[in-house]
């Protein structure tokens, strides 16, 4: 009785793992198809700004709403230089053009992430501000 209630319990968590396996596929799939998705139509978007249709200037707010970060994000990346930015009359301005082709992924700069400091990185901060 006990070796029959075992497979069964084995049969249903192969069953449930299975079927998990191929949820996680198929969502992956989904997921990769919208990434391919978004990403043709933005580098169409950016073609499209090219090929004369008139430039659209952007504040800090609207280049946040599009690229779906917050304000001060956008003002430490122009600041920084890692985004396509005009200062103009002392305010950030930004072409549509120019932030939908950057926002392409293999333009995107690769040092957005935040930086990883160790433990003795930490340590030297500490020591420089004595």
């Amino acid at each position: 009785m006990k070796t029959d209630t075992r497979e069964r319990v084995s049969n249903a968590l192969k069953h449930f793992f299975e079927s998990a396996h191929q949820a996680a596929h198929d969502l992956a799939m989904i997921a990769l198809d919208e990434y391919e998705k978004q990403t043709a139509e933005r580098s169409q978007q950016a073609q499209n700004a090219k090929e004369g249709h008139p430039e659209k200037w952007l504040t800090v707010k609207e280049a946040a709403a599009m690229l779906q970060v917050s304000t001060r994000t956008i003002y430490d990346w122009a600041k920084k230089g890692k985004m396509p930015a005009h200062p103009i009359n002392g305010e950030w301005r930004f072409l549509e053009s120019e932030l939908l082709e950057w926002k392409l992924p293999e333009k995107r700069d690769t040092q957005l992430s935040r930086p990883r400091h160790t433990k003795q990185s930490h340590l030297s901060m500490v020591k420089a501000r004595r």
